[in-house]
């Protein structure tokens, strides 16, 4: 989190935790300032458990605090957990897309069966579906 000059670790607490995403929190400790005073550290525990999508929940609201004078950045393996997971899933039509079309595609004429070829096309359809869940 980057700080403005001569901001109180108290402030910082407030800025960020005044009761905004108080539910799903546990504890949040006091801010640690870096020796210039600009970075402070807060370490939140979740009430969650780390792969459950509260948890991811909580991380957004982190990030979606407005704050005064306040740059909040969410580290760790829970954030990154929950930014890979956003990530694979608005890649998900892509992935989609690009497995069985080209599978048919190369099926229809090698076999000149499209019952084979559609056959495969929705064979891999099932196992995305079963890879990546509901």
């Amino acid at each position: 989190m980057r700080t403005e000059q001569g901001r109180s670790q108290r402030t910082l607490t407030n800025a960020c935790f005044d009761g905004r995403v108080s539910s799903g929190v546990t504890e949040v400790s006091a801010p640690r300032l870096s020796a210039d005073a600009t970075v402070a550290t807060l370490r939140v525990t979740p009430a969650t458990a780390p792969s459950d999508p509260a948890t991811a929940d909580l991380v957004r609201r982190i990030r979606a605090l407005p704050a005064e004078g306040v740059e909040v950045h969410v580290g760790g393996p829970v954030a990154a957990r929950a930014d890979l997971a956003e990530r694979a899933a608005s890649r998900m039509p892509l992935i989609i897309g690009v497995v069985p079309a080209p599978c048919g595609a190369v099926l229809l004429p090698a076999f000149r069966a499209p019952v084979a070829a559609v056959k495969a096309a929705v064979m891999n359809l099932i196992s995305i579906g079963a890879a990546y869940g509901p």
